[in-house]
């Protein structure tokens, strides 16, 4: 017994010098500037970013017209605009209503209130840009709250764009509506472009009766159910807790799936901490995991390695830089971060410390650091088990230092959809990218990544960002 025991250790200890030199060589390789593989650029070509930003501006116009063009649709508007507004006097609507109508319309055709000459701008964009509208002869009907009901669903129908929104198991897409369209319109510097994205929000705020703009994230998505009503169709679709899981923690799932984890964030903790320690003992514990930045996820090999290396040559990364990942579990990764990287001041955040005090236990939605300590943010098959990853991303924006560069790895559209507990679908390379919207960034590097298991996710999108601190003014 006792010499099979000195075996295992052997052959452990063989498999770690193995290792070890096969990450200096990589290290090696990578760091090497006279090797043609780590000749990357310092950010995404610009050719590609003008393309991703000629995509924005382009559905942004596509939004326009067909918005506009159903709204003018919906309320008897002829298409050459010879019967408006008389339009919406004739059907009977309020001077108050009317006015609703007149200044919704302004919004989603010029960006703010009614001119003098609403009706000059409405056909200047009519010529500049003609909208398919099918006249239609039926009397208008003068019920302003069907209206209204109409005109917020035909926006809804139109932003709320499957496969490219994220799905979240605890919120529907009306609570998400704002930073959805928000993130819809990208600008320039990588930041939501707010002369884009308000003005369908100011035209949701309007519909839904409000007469001054407040917080539009706290009070649109209650000012629209109250309009909508009860069982709306915008809810992402949702998947049962997989049969795995099932096997791990039987005895939590009924809990679990209920619990909405903003209610009572801490018992949602207890319960994936609970979770996670089951799982870690079935494994068998570290040693037999591979590091996920040498894993493969990227159609570009290693291409996020290199590029943080290429970060670290050129001191963009200084040595003496805190690092931080999120979701370590085992202390190999850190290690990695230390010994093969040269960031000796790396740290782990998880639910629990099983790494001799290179872990801090916490939430990754409240994280125990202070603000602007980090220079680095890396994290790897971690957000999906956020109960919304956008809280996430503002935590991960408040720790990081101006400028910070931050490296994810994740899975992404998921089959069917979130479930209780990867509650967070990022959807694709796209959307995962437009979670940073609130803040300026530059696109250092960005792959779509490969579904290692295409039975339960479609994508696994990697990108690396370097992120800046001037919030976009919300």
């Amino acid at each position: 017994m006792a010499n099979q025991t000195l075996k295992q250790k052997f052959k452990f200890f063989k498999k770690q010098v193995r290792k070890d030199i096969f990450l200096k060589k990589l290290i090696d390789v990578y760091s090497n500037p006279l090797l043609d593989k780590h000749q990357l650029f310092e950010y995404v070509p610009e050719q590609i970013r003008q393309q991703y930003l000629d995509k924005i501006n382009l559905r942004f116009n596509q939004d326009q017209q067909v918005i506009l063009s159903k709204m003018m649709h919906c309320l008897q508007i002829q298409p050459d605009l010879s019967n408006f507004p008389q339009a919406l006097q004739e059907a009977l609507y309020t001077p108050e209503e009317i006015s609703i109508l007149t200044r919704a319309i302004s919004w989603v055709a010029t960006g703010h209130e009614p001119s003098g000459n609403l009706k000059g701008d409405l056909t200047t964009l009519l010529n500049d840009s003609p909208l398919s509208i099918q006249a239609d002869q039926a009397a208008a009907q003068a019920d302003f709250q069907q209206t209204r009901r109409q005109l917020i669903r035909l926006i809804l129908e139109q932003v709320i764009e499957e496969g490219v929104v994220p799905r979240f198991n605890d919120y529907d897409y009306l609570d998400d509506i704002v930073p959805i369209i928000r993130s819809r319109y990208i600008g320039q510097d990588g930041a939501y472009n707010s002369y884009q994205s308000e003005r369908f929000l100011h035209v949701l705020w309007l519909l839904t009766g409000q007469t001054s703009v407040t917080s539009f994230e706290q009070a649109l998505p209650t000012a629209l159910k109250a309009v909508i009503g009860p069982g709306h169709p915008y809810v992402p679709t949702r998947a049962q807790v997989s049969p795995n899981a099932n096997d791990i923690a039987a005895d939590l799932i009924p809990e679990w799936s209920e619990l909405k984890a903003e209610q009572n964030p801490e018992r949602f903790l207890e319960i994936n901490k609970e979770y996670s320690l089951r799982r870690t003992q079935i494994s068998g514990g570290y040693a037999i995991r591979d590091l996920s930045i040498i894993r493969g996820y990227e159609t570009d090999h290693h291409l996020l390695l290199r590029t943080l290396v290429r970060l670290i040559d050129e001191e963009k990364i200084n040595r003496e830089d805190e690092a931080l990942i999120i979701g370590p579990r085992y202390i190999d990764e850190i290690l990695f971060f230390r010994k093969y990287l040269g960031l000796k001041n790396t740290i782990g955040l998880d639910l629990y410390d099983e790494g001799n005090g290179m872990i801090v236990s916490g939430d990754m939605h409240a994280m125990p650091f202070q603000d602007n300590q980090f220079r680095l943010v890396y994290t790897c098959a971690t957000l999906p088990y956020s109960y919304y990853v956008r809280k996430v991303i503002d935590e991960i924006a408040r720790v990081l230092k101006d400028p910070g560069y931050v490296f994810i790895m994740e899975s992404a559209g998921r089959i069917p959809g979130p479930d209780p507990l990867a509650r967070s679908d990022m959807g694709n390379i796209e959307t995962a990218l437009s979670l940073f919207y609130k803040y300026p960034n530059k696109v250092i590097a960005q792959d779509p990544g490969k579904s290692t298991a295409p039975q339960d996710y479609k994508e696994w999108p990697c990108f690396a960002l370097e992120l800046h601190k001037n919030v976009k003014a919300l």
